[in-house]
């Protein structure tokens, strides 16, 4: 199992000879990550962040499979991280039979297009919520305003927007963040 971790990958290609040279024939993988499509639709953009390299959707996942004889079995859609899917795939020879599951995401997907535009609106969203948060705070200006969490999204979500001058400071309940500065 790879909760949440496949994206963080720089080396996809040594992971999967990694996968093929410790998988058993009948060995199944399973892949958690946040999915492309509910990260457009749900507007989770604070999860594009330098640790995720790869924002995975299930088409190209299976492109990138077969190039390691291996292939999607079944798809379970997840709420976790704003929308995620978990991917089980095993080798293209095994006993393990395609779910309907598979094929429905397939579909799904092959029926939304990966174009350019889709991109540029998506950019275009998260520049109008950047303007109506930094409205809102503007509010604000000259009280002291302060941020509970400082997590790696937190980080994403102040630095994009250059909110960082409208918070005095960040709280945190993990005692290692405590004292320490958010980049």
């Amino acid at each position: 199992t790879v909760n949440n971790l496949f994206a963080n990958i720089d080396d996809l290609h040594g992971f999967m000879q990694a996968v093929d040279s410790l998988l058993s024939t009948e060995g199944v993988v399973i892949v958690e990550s946040s999915y492309l499509y509910k990260m457009i639709d749900n507007m989770v953009f604070d999860w594009i962040y330098h640790e995720h390299l790869s924002y995975l959707s299930a088409v190209p996942l299976e492109a990138f499979l077969k190039g390691y004889d291996m292939h999607l079995i079944h798809i379970q859609e997840m709420l976790t991280k704003g929308g995620s899917l978990r991917y089980y795939f095993a080798r293209s020879g095994s006993e393990w039979r395609i779910d309907t599951s598979v094929q429905k995401i397939f579909e799904s997907e092959l029926t939304k297009k990966q174009l350019r535009s889709t991109f540029q609106e998506y950019a275009e969203k998260i520049g109008n919520e950047r303007e109506r948060i930094r409205n809102y705070l503007k509010v604000y200006d000259g009280e002291k305003v302060v941020g509970y969490g400082a997590s790696a999204t937190s980080t994403t979500l102040i630095s994009h927007f250059d909110l960082h001058e409208y918070f005095d400071y960040l709280v945190d309940d993990n005692p290692g963040k405590i004292g320490t500065y958010s980049p």
